[in-house]
C-alpha cells in the first residue's frame, strides 16, 4: 500500500492517502534474553542424532556459526560455500539473498572457521564437491540410511526453528537453562542478540557493530547499549569493591604494630 501511495502513483491507482496513517504504532519491547556461555555449553553438549546420522554435528555447527556471528537464522539457512571466504575470514552474502537487500559481510572467528571447516570435510568423505551447494541441508541419503549435511536443498526455516526448540526444551526440563527470563524464552534469535551485545560490551565502536549487525539504521544498533547495562552494573559495582578493599587494606597497614605498654 505504501508503494501505491508515493506522489507519483496516486493518480495511477487513485489511492490519495494512507488509511492507516493516523493509527499510533505499538512500543516496542525491548528483547532483554542473552544467551549465557553456560547455557550454550549445556545446549551444544545436549545435541542428538536421533534418526539421522551426523545430526547432532549439524546442530553443534549450526550453534557454533549462530553464536559467534550476526548471523540472522534465515541467513544461516542461505549460507553457500561460495560466500566463505576463508583468507579473508568472512562470509559474504549477496544483496538478494538478504532482507534488506545490501550485500552483507560477516567476520569469521577461529571457532566459526574451525567448525565450518570440519563439517566441510563430511560431504567431501561422501564425494560430494560443496561448490555451488548450500552448508546446511535437508538430509540427503547414502545406503539406505538418512544422513545430515548430504540433500540439495536448503532446510526450512521452520525445521531450524523446531530443533533449536526442541534442544532448549530438552535442556530445560533437566534444569540446565533457565525456561524463562524477564518472560522471555531462547530462541534462535537469541544468539545473535548475544553476539551483537558482546560486541557492544567488548568495545567495538558502533559504526562497526552496525555494519556487522547489517543495520541500516544505527537507532537499530541503539537498542543494543540496553541489553549491555548488566555488565556496566558489574563493572561499576566491582570497582567499587577493589577499591574498598584497597582502603581497608591501606588503612590497616597504616595503623602499624600496637605500642607495648609502659613498665
Amino acid at each position: 500500500m505504501d508503494w501505491c501511495c508515493k506522489p507519483s502513483r496516486r493518480h495511477i491507482y487513485g489511492v490519495t492517502f494512507k488509511p492507516w496513517e493516523e493509527i499510533g504504532r505499538l512500543t516496542e519491547k525491548p528483547r532483554e534474553r542473552v544467551i549465557t556461555d553456560e547455557e550454550f555449553r549445556h545446549l551444544f553438549d545436549h545435541c542428538e542424532d536421533g534418526n539421522t546420522r551426523g545430526a547432532a554435528e549439524e546442530m553443534r555447527t549450526q550453534l557454533v556459526a549462530l553464536r559467534h556471528t550476526t548471523m540472522r537464522p534465515q541467513e544461516l539457512r542461505e549460507l553457500k560455500w561460495d560466500y566463505v571466504r576463508w583468507d579473508e575470514h568472512r562470509i559474504v552474502f549477496p544483496a538478494e539473498v538478504i532482507k534488506t537487500r545490501n550485500r552483507r559481510e560477516v567476520s569469521m572467528l577461529d571457532v566459526v572457521e574451525e567448525a565450518l571447516q570440519k563439517w566441510k570435510r563430511r560431504p567431501e568423505g561422501f564425494g560430494i564437491r560443496p561448490h555451488g551447494r548450500y552448508v546446511f541441508t535437508r538430509h540427503g541419503h547414502h545406503e539406505g540410511v538418512r544422513v545430515a549435511g548430504l540433500g540439495e536443498r536448503k532446510q526450512s526455516a521452520q525445521k531450524v526453528s523446531q530443533r533449536f526448540r526442541r534442544l532448549f526444551d530438552r535442556c530445560a526440563e533437566e534444569g540446565l537453562v533457565e525456561k524463562e527470563i524477564a518472560g522471555e524464552r531462547l530462541v534462535t534469535y537469541s544468539t545473535r542478540h548475544t553476539r551483537i551485545t558482546e560486541l557492544r560490551v567488548e568495545g567495538v565502536g558502533q559504526a562497526e557493530a552496525m555494519r556487522e549487525a547489517g543495520h541500516t539504521n544505527p537507532l537499530t544498533t541503539e537498542r543494543y547499549t540496553h541489553m549491555a547495562g548488566s555488565h556496566v552494573t558489574q563493572t561499576v559495582r566491582s570497582k567499587s569493591r577493589a577499591k574498598a578493599a584497597s582502603a581497608t587494606a591501606g588503612s590497616a597497614g597504616s595503623a602499624g604494630p600496637a605500642s607495648a605498654p609502659c613498665s
